[in-house]
């Protein structure tokens, strides 16, 4: 049975192996134990007490019980309701002017609108919490298995997951229904990529757990790995098997030690041993366990043997449940009886094997075994390292590729097994999902000095009346006649008055602050992404991607872009990668219709006259090259061998270019690598992989070939791999390295070395021991080990690859440049390379000035190539000058020589960064970022290795490309092609930036109109603190009557049409600099608003100073009616001030305008009759009577025009420039 094994957290340091984990360092630990006979078992330490959290997944933010304390704390920690918050106290604490409803009202209402819609949404977010919390799920305790939702998943459960189910938790796989111990997953709900990826079991479990009823026998181990972390590509941890498991294990490995045994007596030299028992079953690997005899070393045979065959070899062994594998098997139909001969069908001399006359089989069939290498040591395996000793015991690596993440779907494997290793809140999906962007727009950055600005003003004007009044209450109680307001008392003077009268102000002028601002423009943004998202023109039809915006709070800030870092390889290049050339041996090829010609002249031409190299009878060196390109990648074949599946388009490249030359990699079974070499089929066994990284720049695999060789391959960039090379034609390489890169090829270093089998055995466990270390230092000991044994390499070529550009990146890069934008192409590609595929994109110009700086190791030297540049550029300030600098010289500039790299930079037209590393492309765009003129940067790529720069820059861009779906992730906006990035900006990006300042500015300035009034009030009213307006106004005033049209248009407005912005991209330079949000612009808009408000204000006052009867006839107006045609007016004014500086009157936009104002009138007017009872007696029809008087109207329409003057005068002057910069353009 198995039982529920024991966890605990330890904090305490192994004991084997070189710095296997460091002291500071947290382990999880997970007990494992199956089988009746094992007794449970509790943790030693301390930490046994410890709590794993449990599986329930809550994304919600809220409860019923907490929701409105916790939203409302929310909410209030924002700068402008806690202002409110603070105004509506003190309108309830003192003897406020305005009814403390004024204040109380607006604000309750933005509260509810926000608290509704977050209700909403968390609401959403309970309900599929509910959906993934009861999700049921299989799980085997005290050997039973039993469905229990999925949120009671603990860890250490031993959880049964089948075909087409998702993942409920971080699994490590235990068990596999594939024959290969391997599973297939789908993680498009982790980083959006469809294709299949392949995880594996620890491959010693295949020994002891290959069927279900397997897990029922005895195993007992510890699972260590690492603490949770984020990163869904990374998982560091080892599975300990105990003293008995072990000593099964070593019972079931096959050994090939020179004569000695490693684990195990050595009892028959010579013998190969088979097993039929499982024969019948066509899906399985046979079993070996019985004898065929009288095979002698006499019997070998030719190595150029095309029969199918085996080859044995002194020591070689094989003992009890050894499983082989199915692709060195080979069967044809025949009868058989119980004595035979088995024939290998050898060409040259050599005795048969006998069949042991009791051997008797199931079905008659006869049996071949296809060529095999001689060490069958089951556990070498790059993504399954081998067994090592630990403590007397063995132990396996756990990696990535044994860990099948939570929300990944499991997909062509009729089921697995799994244990928990991290439930609920520590899955990596869960912790991915915490990320937040902490990146804030221009925009908002300047809204927040206009609140520092717009609270300085109400203090000023809070000031201003109260010493007023102070002033006038001094004056000897003086007493005087105030209209409208009667008399008014004269008070004692002393601090509470004072403070009385301050605060009163306070609330009076509070609404200098617009409340609903930052509600309009959340809503907006919101709303605005959706028609970025909805732009059939930045759709691709052909993979059916629509563009993706994963935050709406940047949308400006693609209007504001002065810096764009650009990847190359599939940012600029379409990714689809064709092998084209290669050097071998000091002499270039180029391939020609599945044949390699040589090059000759100095034009490299093919030489169709010899004819193509003879693969047959080609040297050492080329079989060697055609070996490596097939067997150094991690490709997997599909579709029975036709096609590839490769995380790198690189190696699907050569992997296809050695198809055609028909050198074809057929399958990876088990590491078993079938291989079929001009007709001839061979199986190489892959002992160890070392994994390619964007540090190090290359990859290498360990392969035993046939004839019992051990040979390491490895490839890479040249500047990665050459400094590892001590034989070969190096110089010769790295010139046709240069030749291939100036043909804008993608270009790749080739190298080998033969290993001893001792040597391999001491690099094999160097391996292991950096593999098994599980504290942070683990990448950079397993990296350091990899430069060790990748040491001492002969070179034997070069490759290079073709890589088109995408359709229309010229014309792209062309209209960002005229828009101002300065493109900077950061790459981990060759210089060549590099440079010449930037002069086809259109980023270089053959015009260009180029600056190359390179190989620059010395501080003093690359200062001096510097300061030589920087005071060329200056001097030619008329040309265009490009940069050019490769990894290492980029790393010693940025280290001593930050500020004059940076002054050299920013005066030229163009910059190309070769060799780098993915932290180099951030530090480049930080470089530019925090300069002190602060411009905009925007970063795009498609790959891992551009995540960092893109979520450095301002903005970050993803592409949807072939190297996976993190940068898209990790972005900020993503669509699938670079031309895009011209809509983007040009058009998105303009009209983006345009209506969020207009709605900021406009904002600020409809409340200085509104509240301005008000303060000149209080000059008619012996200072006062009576208010002009009636309550209900107050409360409706930016929550009603004036931001409906604002939004509209924040979401409909154009200045230009979008045909207009792509064909005149100097169209994106009127708003740089955040031009609108400057405090030149905000200026006007303050102005305007003065203006408004003086107009609005003393135009009815004169009126009535003459003629005090003109409002209502024969009757003098009061107070309420006063403020009331002032609010009508203010109300009208903002609202026709925003139709005249707009420049699309969409209908929509038309509707707004004359709804709010006409909607103001019809709620006049309902308000007059259903709120008597709450009015003076001079409220009563007031409102009726000023619509019944032409005096009234025509006052109205007089305010508009008088005011509206500078406004019509402003956009004629606009409207002139911008017809003359269009004309100018043109």
């Amino acid at each position: 049975m198995i039982r529920r094994p024991t966890i605990y957290r330890s904090n305490k340091s192994f004991n084997q192996g070189p710095k296997t984990l460091s002291t500071k360092e947290s382990t999880r630990i997970i007990k494992l134990k199956l089988g009746e006979s094992s007794s449970s078992s509790s943790s030693s330490s301390s930490s046994s007490s410890i709590k794993f959290v449990s599986n329930k997944i809550i994304t919600s933010k809220y409860t019923a019980w907490n929701f409105l304390p916790k939203n409302l704390f929310e909410q209030f920690r924002r700068i402008g309701n806690f202002y409110f918050l603070c105004i509506a106290i003190i309108s309830l604490v003192i003897e406020s002017p305005i009814s403390p409803v004024t204040s109380i009202a607006p604000l309750v209402f933005v509260i509810t609108v926000t608290g509704i819609k977050q209700g909403y949404e968390d609401y959403l977010r309970h309900k599929a919490d509910r959906e993934v919390n009861n999700y049921p799920v299989t799980v085997i305790r005290k050997g039973i298995s039993q469905v229990i939702p999925s949120k009671s998943i603990k860890v250490g459960d031993l959880v049964k997951i089948i075909k087409d189910r998702d993942i409920p938790c971080d699994l490590v796989l235990l068990m596999s229904s594939n024959s290969e111990s391997k599973c297939f997953v789908m993680t498009a709900n982790l980083d959006g990529e469809t294709d299949l990826k392949t995880l594996h079991c620890p491959k010693s479990l295949k020994k002891i757990i290959n069927k279900e009823t397997d897990l029922f026998g005895d195993l007992e181990a510890t699972i260590k790995c690492e603490n949770p972390t984020a990163n869904l590509y990374k998982f560091h941890g080892r599975i300990e098997y105990d003293a008995k498991t072990s000593n099964y294990l070593r019972e079931s490995i096959i050994i090939h030690d020179r004569g000695e045994s490693f684990l195990t007596p050595n009892p028959r030299e010579n013998n190969y041993i088979i097993d039929t028992n499982n024969w019948e079953n066509d899906g399985n690997d046979l079993d070996i366990d019985e004898n065929i005899d009288d095979w002698t070393m006499n019997d070998r045979y030719n190595l150029n043997d095309k029969s199918n065959h085996v080859i044995l070899r002194k020591n070689f062994i094989a003992k009890r449940t050894e499983s082989f594998p199915k692709s060195a098997i080979k069967t044809h139909k025949k009868t058989l009886s119980n004595v035979e001969r088995m024939s290998f069908n050898l060409e040259k001399n050599g005795s048969p094997l006998l069949k042991l006359k009791d051997l008797s089989y199931e079905r008659k069939t006869s049996l071949f075994l296809k060529k095999v290498p001689s060490s069958m040591q089951i556990n070498k395996n790059s993504r399954r390292p081998s067994l090592t000793s630990v403590d007397g015991n063995l132990t396996d690596p756990l990696s990535s590729e044994n860990l099948l993440l939570r929300g990944s779907k499991l997909k062509n494997t009729d089921f697995i097994y799994g244990c928990a290793v991290y439930t609920g809140g520590d899955t990596k999906l869960a912790l991915n999902s915490k990320l937040t962007s902490n990146k804030f727009s221009t925009v908002e950055k300047s809204i927040n000095k206009y609140l520092i600005f717009y609270l300085g003003l109400l203090i000023f004007l809070v000031v201003v009346s109260t010493v007023l009044k102070i002033l006038k209450e001094t004056n000897n109680g003086y007493e005087i006649k105030i209209p409208y307001i009667g008399n008014d008392e004269i008070n004692d003077i002393n601090f509470s008055s004072v403070l009385k009268d301050f605060f009163s102000f306070v609330a009076l002028y509070n609404y200098v602050i617009p409340i609903s601002l930052y509600v309009t423009l959340e809503l907006q943004k919101f709303l605005g992404t959706l028609f970025f998202e909805w732009d059939l023109r930045i759709y691709n039809s052909e993979t059916d991607e629509t563009a993706i915006c994963n935050t709406s709070d940047l949308n400006e800030d693609l209007g504001q872009i002065e810096y764009l870092f650009t990847d190359k390889t599939g940012t600029l290049t379409k990714n689809e990668m064709q092998f084209e050339k290669c050097s071998v041996d000091g002499v270039k090829y180029e391939e020609k219709n599945g044949k390699l010609y040589p090059l000759i002249g100095e034009q490299g031409k093919p030489d169709f006259e010899s004819g193509p190299v003879d693969l047959k009878n080609c040297s050492r060196e080329m079989e060697l090259f055609l070996c490596a390109l097939t067997l150094c990648h991690t490709v997997q074949t599909t579709n029975g061998g036709e096609n590839f599946n490769a995380t790198s388009p690189d190696e699907k490249a050569l992997v296809e270019g050695m198809k055609k030359l028909d050198i074809i990699f057929e399958d990876d079974d088990n590491d078993m690598i079938a291989v079929k070499i001009l007709g001839q089929s061979k199986i190489f066994k892959r002992l160890d992989i070392l994994e390619f990284s964007s540090e190090r720049k290359r990859m290498s695999v360990i392969i035993e070939d046939d004839e019992g060789n051990i040979i390491l391959y490895c490839k890479g960039a040249e500047t990665s791999l050459i400094p590892q090379v001590k034989k070969g034609p190096k110089k010769i390489t790295l010139q046709h390295v240069a030749d291939f890169a100036t043909q804008r090829l993608r270009t790749l270093v080739v190298g080998y070395k033969f290993l001893s089998r001792d040597h391999y055995e001491k690099i094999s466990n160097r391996l292991i021991n950096a593999r098994q270390t599980l504290s942070g230092e683990r990448e950079l000991i397993v990296a350091d080990t990899y430069r060790r044994i990748e040491s001492n390499l002969t070179v034997l070529g070069a490759t290079g690859i073709k890589d088109d550009i995408q359709e229309d990146v010229r014309e792209t890069l062309t209209s960002l440049k005229e828009a101002g934008i300065k493109v900077w192409m950061l790459t981990g590609d060759k210089l060549e390379t590099a440079e010449n595929i930037s002069l086809d994109c259109g980023h270089f110009h053959d015009n260009f000035i180029r600056l190359v700086l390179r190989d620059q190791k010395s501080p003093d030297s690359c200062k001096n190539i510097l300061t030589q540049f920087l005071e060329k550029v200056r001097e030619d300030d008329c040309k265009k000058f490009g940069l050019i600098v490769d990894g290492e010289s980029l790393t010693t500039s940025l280290a001593y020589n930050k500020d004059l790299f940076r002054d050299v930079c920013i005066h030229c037209t163009a910059v190309i960064c070769c060799r780098m590393s993915p932290l180099q492309k951030k530090e480049v765009v930080k470089l530019i970022k925090d300069q002190k003129q602060s411009p905009v940067t925007a970063a795009i790529g498609d790959g891992a290795n551009d995540v960092s720069m893109i979520q450095e820059a301002h903005i970050g861009i993803g592409i949807m490309g072939k190297e996976g779906r993190q940068a898209v992730r990790c972005s900020d906006f993503a669509f699938s092609k670079f031309k895009y990035l011209k809509r983007t900006f040009l058009v998105h990006g303009h009209w983006y930036y345009l209506r969020v300042a207009t709605l900021v500015q406009y904002f600020f300035y409809k409340n200085i109109a509104f509240v301005l009034p008000q303060f000149f009030f209080i000059f008619f009213s012996g200072y006062s603190v009576k208010t002009l307006y009636d309550g209900a106004y107050l409360i409706g005033f930016n929550t009603i009557f004036t931001s409906f049209p604002i939004l509209i248009y924040g979401l409909f407005e154009q200045n230009y049409k979008d045909d207009e912005l792509e064909k005149l991209p100097s169209l994106y330079l009127i708003h740089r600099k955040n031009a609108l949000m400057s405090w030149k612009n905000f200026a006007l808009w303050f102005s305007l608003g003065i203006w408004h408000s003086l107009v609005v204000f003393f135009l009815p006052t004169l009126f009535y100073l003459n003629n005090s009867t003109a409002f209502i006839k024969g009757k003098d107006i009061f107070l309420e009616s006063f403020g009331t045609l002032i609010f009508h007016c203010s109300v009208t004014v903002v609202n026709l001030k925003l139709f005249l500086h707009s420049k699309h009157w969409s209908s929509v936009f038309i509707s707004s305008i004359a709804l709010s104002i006409i909607g103001l009138v019809l709620f006049s007017v309902i308000y007059s009759f259903v709120f008597v009872e709450n009015l003076t007696a001079n409220n009563y029809w007031a409102y009726l009577n000023l619509l019944g008087s032409p005096s009234t109207w025509l006052i109205i329409i007089i305010i508009c025009a008088v005011s509206l003057i500078p406004d019509f005068t402003i956009n004629v002057w606009k409207d002139y420039f911008y017809l003359k910069s269009s004309t100018s353009i043109n």
